[in-house]
């Protein structure tokens, strides 16, 4: 497995003990497997403290891209371990310490990555259909003019139940005028054109 060049050289800065101590490391890479596996504990990230935060959340980044490439791959501990050291240059202790709690997660991270999409906590539920209906107003004496057609959404949405462990199937229910509606079709293009221009960056 090959790791892109911009991972590469994110994870070689995590090296330099001069600028990562090894606690530091210890800390960022235990929050880093907590945050796939769900099992985030205290403020993560954000007790750290350190004079360059924006380098602590590159390579925040950069382990969770590296840990879910890892794990995506199903790399064993060794395959782990020797790209470490000979792609990153990563001291012994550092490789040695980054496989060893990846073996640890490494079932749950695999699981995690198959369900990602309709089994993630705290999401906004997963959309699988859409109906709708028209309702108009009818122009009475009382009403100078017509606000034209009320249209009725109902998105029925896929969410994982934790408790159940299976998908249940809910309703989201909510109403909008023509306009309303052209301009919440315009964000979700929006949104899309955003998220397609994200995935062709990487």
């Amino acid at each position: 497995m090959n790791l892109n060049e911009d991972l590469k050289i994110s994870l070689i800065k995590s090296n330099n003990s001069t600028i990562i101590s090894d606690q530091t490391y210890r800390t960022l890479l235990e929050c880093s497997f907590n945050e796939l596996i769900r099992e985030q504990i205290g403020s993560g990230i954000q007790s750290i403290q350190h004079t360059k935060p924006d380098l602590i959340k590159e390579l925040h980044a950069s382990y969770l891209r590296a840990i879910t490439e890892f794990a995506r791959n199903n790399l064993t501990k060794d395959n782990v371990r020797q790209i470490l050291n000979s792609d990153c240059n990563f001291s012994t202790d550092r490789a040695n310490l980054f496989s060893e709690l990846y073996e640890k997660h490494k079932t749950r991270l695999q699981i995690v990555l198959v369900n990602i999409g309709t089994h993630l906590p705290h999401i906004v539920p997963h959309i699988v259909d859409v109906k709708w209906d028209t309702d108009y107003i009818v122009k009475t004496s009382g009403i100078d003019e017509v606000g034209g057609p009320i249209f009725r959404i109902t998105l029925f949405v896929e969410n994982f139940n934790d408790m159940k462990q299976e998908n249940e199937i809910d309703k989201i229910n909510f109403s909008c005028t023509s306009q309303e509606l052209q301009d919440l079709v315009y964000r979700l293009k929006e949104a899309a054109r955003h998220c397609q221009k994200i995935a062709v960056g990487h």
